[in-house]
C-alpha cells in the first residue's frame, strides 16, 4: 500500500482492545502517524511500536474532550477516529464541541437502526432476507404466549439494543449478557421473569444451526467500495460469542449472499465500514441474518492482514475525501484470539458441562491436537501477537496471568490468607 505523499494524522480513541492495536498498525504503515488515548495503562494499543503517540487517560485529571481537543490542537491532528459503540455515541453527542479535528464516525440516524436490531431485521425482511423467528415482549403478562408460540427449543434472548438496556440493568444489579441459551419453556419463563424489574426484556430469538459467516464492506455513496468475507471456524464460549479463530474466504465466495448484504446497507443508508453477520448452515446452505455491526469489529485483524485495510479506506473516504490506494486481498489466512482460545478449549476439556448448548458435540482429542498443531500452520496470524510488534502480546499475557494469579488465591486461600 503505497503512503500518503503529505504527512497525515490521526487520534484513536480507545486503543485498549485488539481491534483498536489493529487500527493502530493499519494506519501506521499506510504511512499516517497515529496518537492514541487508552482508558487503561495496559491497553494493548498503547504499547504498539507503530503508535507515535500514546497517552492513559485519567479521568481524574482531565476529561475526555479536553483531553482530545489538546491533543488535536498540540499535535495538528485533522481526524478522530474510534472503535465502540458507546465511544461512536458519545461523539455524535459532542461533535460540536470538538476543536479543529473531525470525528469519522458514522451518521446519527443510520447508526441508531443498526443498534436496534429489532429495526435492522425489519428493513431486512423487507427486502425478503431471511432472519431468525424471533419476538419482542414489553410486558410480563406477554411470556406466557411468547412461551406458547415458541415452535423449539432451544431459543436465544439476545438485547435487541444493548447500549439501551445497560442503565436499567446497572440499576436493577443485573448482568449485561451478550445472549444466553435457553433450552425448555419452563427455563425461558424463569429467565424472562428476572427481568420483569427493570421492564425491559431481550428479545427471544429460534435458534439458527451453522457457523458464524461474516462479510464486511465499505459504503461510500451508496455503492460498496471495499468488501471482505470470513468465516468463524471457533467461538468463545464454543456455543457462540467472541471469534477466537477465522478464515478468509474468496472474494467471489457467495456472491448472492454479498449482493444481498450491500442491498441491506443501501436500504438502512449506511455509509463508512459495518459488517454484516449471518449464521450459515454448510449442510443445507440456508443463511440467516444476525445482525449487522455498525463500527469496526472483532475480526479486524484478519481483515487487515487479508489485505482488506478499512480503517485505511476510512481514513481516505472520510477524512481526505479521496478514494484509498488498492491493496490486494489474501483467501485462506486464519487468525486466532489466543486466550479466548485457551478459555474455550479449558471449557471443552475441563467443564464441557457449562456449554449452554447442549447440541454440541466436541472430540477432545482433536481439539487439543488442533490447538497444538495450530501453531505450525504457516496460514496462521494472530490479534495479538505479531513478530514485528511483540510487547502488545507480552503486556497482555502479563495482564492474562495476574488476572488468573488472583482468581487462584480467591479460590485457594483460606480467610487467613493474605
Amino acid at each position: 500500500m503505497s503512503p500518503p505523499t503529505t504527512p497525515h494524522r490521526v487520534l484513536l480513541l480507545g486503543v485498549d482492545t485488539p481491534i483498536g492495536l489493529t487500527l493502530v498498525r493499519e494506519l501506521a504503515k499506510a504511512g499516517i502517524q497515529v496518537y492514541a488515548i487508552a482508558r487503561q495503562r495496559h491497553g494493548v494499543g498503547l504499547h504498539s511500536r507503530y503508535l507515535h503517540l500514546g497517552v492513559y487517560h485519567d479521568s481524574q485529571q482531565i476529561t475526555q474532550l479536553d483531553l482530545i481537543n489538546q491533543l488535536a490542537q498540540t499535535h495538528q491532528i485533522p481526524y478522530l477516529m474510534t472503535v465502540s459503540e458507546p465511544d461512536i455515541l458519545w461523539l455524535q453527542a459532542h461533535g460540536e464541541q470538538l476543536q479543529g479535528i473531525r470525528p469519522l464516525i458514522p451518521a446519527p440516524h443510520p447508526f441508531s437502526q443498526v443498534l436496534d436490531k429489532q429495526q435492522t431485521l425489519l428493513v431486512a425482511r423487507k427486502l425478503g432476507i431471511q432472519t431468525p423467528q424471533s419476538w419482542q415482549i414489553s410486558h410480563p403478562h406477554e411470556i406466557a404466549d411468547l412461551v406458547a408460540q415458541v415452535p423449539g427449543y432451544p431459543v436465544i434472548l439476545k438485547w435487541a439494543d444493548p447500549q439501551a438496556a445497560l442503565p436499567r440493568l446497572r440499576a436493577h444489579k443485573l448482568t449485561l449478557e451478550k445472549y444466553r441459551y435457553v433450552d425448555t419453556p419452563q427455563a425461558l419463563v424463569e429467565q424472562l421473569a428476572r427481568y420483569t424489574p427493570t421492564g425491559h426484556y431481550p428479545q427471544v430469538s429460534c435458534y439458527c444451526p451453522g457457523v458464524g459467516l461474516g462479510q464486511m464492506i465499505y459504503m461510500h455513496q451508496g455503492q460498496a467500495t471495499l468488501t471482505f468475507q470470513h468465516q468463524r471456524l471457533h467461538e468463545w464460549p464454543p456455543e457462540g460469542g467472541v471469534s477466537t479463530l477465522c478464515e478468509s474466504l474468496p472474494q467471489q465466495a457467495h456472491p448472492a449472499l454479498l449482493a444481498q448484504s450491500i442491498a441491506l446497507l443501501q436500504a438502512l443508508e449506511w455509509q463508512g465500514a459495518a459488517m454484516v453477520e449471518y449464521r450459515f448452515d454448510p449442510k443445507t446452505g440456508q443463511t440467516w441474518l444476525m445482525e449487522v455491526n455498525g463500527r469496526f469489529w472483532g475480526s479486524q485483524p484478519l481483515a487487515y492482514y487479508a489485505g482488506a485495510h478499512f480503517a485505511v479506506a476510512t481514513y481516505w473516504w472520510q477524512g481526505l475525501r479521496q478514494p484509498p490506494p488498492p491493496s490486494r486481498q489474501r483467501a485462506g489466512l486464519r487468525c486466532q484470539y489466543t486466550i479466548p482460545a485457551l478459555h474455550r478449549l479449558q471449557r471443552i476439556v475441563g467443564d464441557p458441562e457449562l456449554i449452554q448448548n447442549r447440541s454440541l458435540r466436541f472430540s477432545v482429542l482433536a481439539e487439543l491436537m488442533g490447538f497444538v498443531l495450530g501453531v505450525l500452520d504457516p496460514r496462521l496470524r494472530y490479534y495479538i501477537f505479531a513478530w514485528d510488534d511483540p510487547k502488545p502480546f507480552w503486556v497482555d499475557t502479563r495482564q492474562a496471568l495476574n488476572k488468573l494469579w488472583r482468581q487462584m488465591r480467591k479460590r485457594f486461600c483460606w480467610r487467613g490468607c493474605t
